[in-house]
């Protein structure tokens, strides 16, 4: 009986470890796609500021607006 108990930590560990591996590698490929989808906005917000410069500026201010309102009400 207790090498039957031994025997299943041991294996409860490995499971438990393979878990870990997995998740982490989930968590590495969503991290990539963020990281793909943060390019193309930066992309996307670069060529607004070349060709809509004015747009640009009215879109900054308005986000500061917002997010400034946002934390003073913490």
């Amino acid at each position: 009986m207790a090498e039957n108990g031994g025997s299943g930590t041991g294996n409860l560990g490995a499971e438990a470890r393979e878990t870990a591996r997995g998740m982490a590698r989930e968590v590495s490929g969503r991290l990539e796609d963020a990281r793909g989808y943060a390019d193309d906005a930066g992309e996307w917000i670069r060529a607004l500021a070349r060709e809509r410069p004015m747009v640009a500026l009215g879109l900054a201010v308005g986000v500061g607006f917002v997010v400034g309102r946002l934390l003073s009400r913490t």
